[in-house]
Parts: C-alpha cells; sequence; structure tokens
C-alpha cells in the first residue's frame, strides 16, 4: 500500500471512529461514513470487505494503541506508586472519557451478529491475544515491584473504574492518592498472609 492509500485507511477508519462513537452500531451506515469522508461509498471497498470489517479494523487499531500506550508507561522505568498514578491518569484521560471505547457492546454484536463464525473466531483470538500479552506484562511489571502478588491487568482496571467513579463523585484528586495508598498497603498485607 503507498504512503497515499495508507493515509486514505487511516482518515477512513478516523472518521468512522468518531461516527461509531456518535451513534450504535447498527444506525451508522457506509454512506454515512463515505459522505463524512468526502469519498464515494465504493472507494471505501478498496479499503475494507464491509462496514464489519471497518469496525473491526478500526477498534483492533484503537485497541493497539492503547496496549503501546499502557507498554510505555509500564516500561518507563518509574516507581510503582508512579506507574499506578499513570496508568490511573492514562485511564482518565484516554479511556473512560472516550465515547467510542464506552461503545464496546457493540463489538459484541458485530462479533457474533455481523461477522461469520470463523472471522468472528478469529476477530475474537486476536483482540483477547492482544489482551492477554499485555496482561502479562502488567503481571511481569507487577511482579518486579511487588513479588509474588496476585494482581493481574483485571484487578487494575477493576482498581481503575472503581477510582475514577469515586472522583467523579467527589470531584477530588486525593482519592487517586489515597485509594493507590491503600491498593499497594493491601497488597502488601496480603503478600504477608
Amino acid at each position: 500500500m503507498t504512503d497515499q492509500s495508507v493515509s486514505r485507511k487511516n482518515q477512513i477508519m478516523e472518521v468512522a471512529k468518531e461516527l461509531f462513537a456518535e451513534k450504535d452500531y447498527h444506525e451508522v451506515t457506509l454512506d454515512d461514513i463515505a459522505k463524512a469522508v468526502g469519498v464515494a461509498k465504493g472507494t471505501l471497498y478498496l479499503y475494507f470487505k464491509s462496514k464489519a470489517d471497518l469496525f473491526v479494523q478500526t477498534f483492533t487499531k484503537t485497541l493497539d494503541n492503547v496496549i503501546s500506550d499502557l507498554r510505555e508507561i509500564f516500561n518507563s522505568g518509574e516507581d510503582l506508586t508512579t506507574t499506578l498514578s499513570l496508568i490511573f491518569d492514562y485511564y482518565e484521560d484516554s479511556i473512560r472519557r472516550d465515547k467510542y471505547f464506552n461503545r464496546f457492546g457493540s463489538v459484541h454484536r458485530v462479533l457474533y451478529g455481523e461477522l461469520s463464525s470463523d472471522v468472528s473466531h478469529k476477530v475474537k483470538k486476536a483482540i483477547f491475544s492482544r489482551i492477554e500479552a499485555l496482561e502479562n506484562e502488567a503481571v511481569d511489571f507487577l511482579d518486579a515491584h511487588l513479588p509474588g502478588t496476585k494482581l493481574d491487568l483485571g484487578d487494575l482496571y477493576q482498581i481503575l473504574v472503581a477510582i475514577s467513579f469515586e472522583i467523579s463523585q467527589s470531584q477530588s484528586d486525593t482519592i487517586k492518592d489515597t485509594a493507590i495508598s491503600l491498593i499497594l498497603d493491601g497488597i502488601k498485607k496480603e503478600e504477608t498472609l
């Protein structure tokens, strides 16, 4: 693919992401996307097999960007407290407020409803393998800082959601610092049991 083709494909995916963030998957048409990009509908088929393919590629690229950002945080060389704070800030700024990610349920509908079962299986496998690889890195990172801990990426995510909710209710950043301290204290206490 030429640089111009890659640029066009990325433009289409960015516009599609915006539309999928604003409307449910079934409400967005290829005509809507083509019109918003300023191309003929047929142009979309040069890059994507279907609306489901466009959606999945857009989601996968977005997920890859998030995973890359989180890897940078894990590999930043910061101590555990600072890293947890950076992960929280990233979650707050880049994920929780992202309307596209908040429509994650649409991914399931696409995977189960729009794609053939063999394609659906491959897509789910690709997505879950990416998440599993990141989770392994998170576990390695936590184990390096807190040997023997049982905390994993899913636990971190649940913690981030809980802290984020509390901050949104109280509008206080001190909750983040307090929660991180409690988390670290709780992990250390669990290790001694």
